[in-house]
């Protein structure tokens, strides 16, 4: 596109927020040929309108930006690179038209790396530029005729099959992207994180009015740096670890070291890409199975303290069922036990109590915690859809603020609870109700991993309620 439509003498005015590749292609090669380029701030159209030269035949940008999500205004950028009558391309790797359509938005050019999503499966290597047919026959088509390069058959065939799936890919991927960002911002050891569909998003407001979906690439920042950062990554288990992305597998890179790591420090810190940036392209996989190691961390940094974070003492409500309808000799299942408070209650009430939790630090002072008091449980290091549920076993199942479990999970959970029981079992919930948002002082940010009394008959189905109260009390 930059050769076919510039030449010597030539201005270009481009984001700073972009492809790391691209700056080399417009700072190193192409100014080697006597062509110049400003590069401005993605989202300041101020900045884009203070650039233009006598010169300016070329507007560039990326939106959203690579690898920090930023937005820019299309249309308003339109406007003034119209009125410098210089050409305006729009790179929409992140969106692909099944989320943002640039030529409806004032664009004169939209490019493609149709080795991302396009395809969709990491298999082919190709790309494409989409504009006017004056443009593409008249100006790109003779120099790819006379340069030469040249798509093979079957690449184009690959491609002509992954659009055939591209809607459904990136409405799934962009949901998935935007439940592991929304879980990724209540992360302690998480700085920051930038995703279009957050509405902490500086530019969220935009986004939604020119995408249909924030996309499926995510980025965040770790506490502690390259050190940190270079530590999850070794510790990921599900993405591959590849600076590549559009794929169906979810992938996961650091940014100052893989796609911008050509680029100058004073570049980078320019484009607010820092050593502990981390950046996920989300795929297809469950978003449980993608986010359990991050949950396991998650919680072993909570519980990795000489102090029990919910004390010693046992969950009240649960102690003053259990006193209802338990008794000594039951066989009993504590989901999600932490440090065992719970658990080891119920063990000194005479109870056989198995539990099981995903933070192996929280599992350690819990038995620990259970060996102090003389008592045994039985746990095992697990989430709720890893964990061996016998049939027909237990004769309760105690569920105490499980509200890390979205829809998905809870229905799952209470599916192999009831399954789990024994005729006449019993299964003793608690959680959060929305009215705890207002309240800000803990709990789910996530409005749907509450729990409301018409959600908890519906799941309940299978079950005869024998007590289902709402109340408000200080915790």
């Amino acid at each position: 596109m930059a050769m076919s439509h510039l030449q010597a003498g030539d201005h270009v005015v481009c984001s700073r927020s972009v492809f790391g590749a691209t700056i080399q292609l417009f700072s190193n090669i192409l100014g080697r040929f006597g062509i110049t380029t400003t590069y401005v701030d993605l989202s300041d159209t101020k900045a884009w309108q203070n650039a233009v030269q006598e010169n300016t035949k070329l507007f560039y940008l990326e939106t959203p930006s690579n690898p920090l999500t930023e937005i820019a205004d299309i249309k308003a950028i339109s406007k003034i690179a119209k009125k410098a009558q210089a050409l305006f391309a729009v790179d929409n790797c992140f969106c692909t038209p099944a989320l943002q359509k640039p030529l409806s938005l004032g664009a004169d050019v939209v490019i493609h790396s149709a080795t991302k999503y396009l395809d969709g499966q990491g298999r082919v290597v190709g790309g494409a530029i989409v504009g006017s047919d004056d443009f593409i026959m008249g100006k790109v088509f003779p120099y790819v005729r006379t340069a030469g390069p040249t798509l093979s058959a079957f690449n184009a065939w690959m491609f002509l099959k992954g659009l055939e799936t591209l809607e459904l890919r990136m409405k799934q991927q962009s949901q998935n992207a935007l439940t592991l960002a929304q879980w990724l911002e209540k992360q302690v050891g998480v700085e920051r994180v930038y995703h279009p569909g957050l509405k902490s998003h500086p530019q969220h407001a935009l986004a939604m009015r020119q995408q249909k979906a924030g996309g499926a690439i995510l980025s965040f920042t770790l506490k502690g740096g390259k050190k940190a950062v270079f530590k999850l990554i070794n510790q990921t288990k599900l993405c591959s670890i590849t600076a590549n992305l559009g794929d169906t597998r979810s992938t996961i890179t650091h940014p100052a070291t893989t796609t911008h790591c050509r680029v100058s420090p004073e570049a980078r810190k320019a484009a607010g890409i820092t050593d502990g940036l981390v950046r996920i392209a989300v795929g297809l996989e469950n978003i449980i199975d993608l986010n359990f190691s991050d949950a396991a961390q998650f919680w072993n940094e909570r519980f990795n303290q000489e102090e029990f974070i919910f004390g010693k003492e046992p969950n009240e409500y649960l102690a003053q069922q259990a006193k209802i309808f338990l008794k000594p000799g039951n066989q009993v299942l504590c989901i999600a036990d932490g440090e065992g408070r719970n658990g080891v209650w119920l063990a000194k009430q005479g109870m056989s109590v198995t539990g099981f939790d995903v933070s192996d630090i929280a599992l350690a002072k819990a038995k620990q915690f259970a060996k102090e008091n003389q008592v045994e449980v039985s746990y095992s290091l697990s989430d709720s859809d890893g964990f061996d549920w016998q049939d027909q076993f237990y004769d309760a199942v105690i569920a105490i603020f499980i509200q890390f479990a979205d829809p998905q999970m809870r229905a799952r959970i209470f599916k192999q609870a009831h399954q789990s029981l024994k005729p006449g079992g019993i299964l003793i919930l608690q959680g959060y109700t929305p009215k705890q948002l207002e309240y800000k002082t803990g709990g789910p940010s996530l409005i749907d991993h509450l729990y409301t009394e018409e959600m908890i008959r519906d799941l309940a189905k299978d079950f005869e309620i024998l007590d289902l109260c709402c109340y408000e009390k200080e915790l």
